[in-house]
């Protein structure tokens, strides 16, 4: 039992040394000035808080594709299409975030490709944004 204690006592002092080593050690080195981050004005942000979404100006409705192999059993089929809209409005990096088929993907890219949006604003000023967009496919009833 003594030897514990003595253990622990000893374990316990290291700590108290390597503590005030540590706090010794930090205190001699300066501490480096805050900087400001600078933001690439062309990368794109999220929006939120002072980052305004952009506003749909041009939309163009997809085609379904009409063949039986990308057809789903209840006429529907939602894509999910990332992108990016640029300064100026125009979408960019498009990609497909949740698939629909090949067939739909296509379409749902080469709609949204099309479309034109008022640019996202940061103060007044426009900027790039990432942003999701749902394209949904259905069977018109006709």
């Amino acid at each position: 039992m003594a030897s514990r204690i003595f253990a622990s006592k000893a374990i316990f002092a290291a700590a108290l040394i390597t503590a005030a080593w540590m706090q010794s050690a930090c205190a001699q080195q300066p501490t480096p000035p805050l900087e400001t981050p600078t933001h690439d004005p062309d990368a794109p942000r999220r929006v939120g808080g002072a980052v305004l979404p952009p506003t749909l100006i041009k939309s163009v409705e997809p085609k379904y594709p009409h063949n039986d192999l990308s057809r789903p059993a209840n006429g529907q089929t939602v894509v999910v299409v990332a992108l990016v809209v640029d300064r100026k409005g125009h979408p960019t990096n498009i990609h497909i975030d949740r698939s629909g088929g090949d067939a739909f993907d296509k379409n749902a890219m080469e709609a949204v490709s099309r479309y034109l949006f008022k640019p996202a604003t940061l103060n007044g000023q426009p900027v790039s944004v990432t942003i999701d967009i749902v394209v949904r496919f259905q069977i018109s009833k006709s």
